[in-house]
């Protein structure tokens, strides 16, 4: 995140995650799996606060909030965890990508592009 705020409130605590990005915001609502790192910080180092996720887009100063649900938050974390699993494990699979493989050093040479 760009930002992070402890908020005290007479209610409780609220921990406000702020990323900010350039441009317009898209017409549908980001679902990144970085949000889902966002909440496991607060749930991990801030138990006793909500979590709220912001992004602001500074074309328009307009903010978006995201709410996720734990299932949601449980399988985008799910992705990291295999991930790292498979950097641990020394498994590198190329993926297939119409719009990333033109653009990567290895065009020309990766063995997927034969597939």
């Amino acid at each position: 995140p760009d930002y992070i705020e402890l908020i005290e409130e007479t209610d409780g605590a609220t921990i406000l995650f702020r990323h900010t990005r350039t441009g317009k915001p898209p017409t549908r609502t980001p679902d990144d799996d970085t949000y889902a790192l966002f909440y496991a910080i607060a749930a991990e180092h801030f138990p006793q606060a909500r979590p709220r996720v912001e992004i602001l887009y500074l074309s328009t100063d307009e903010i978006i909030e995201l709410t996720l649900s734990q299932r949601t938050i449980n399988t985008r974390l799910k992705h990291y965890d295999d991930a790292i699993s498979g950097i641990l494990a020394r498994e590198f699979p190329p993926e297939v990508s119409d719009h990333q493989c033109p653009r990567c050093a290895h065009f020309f040479t990766c063995p997927k592009a034969e597939d």
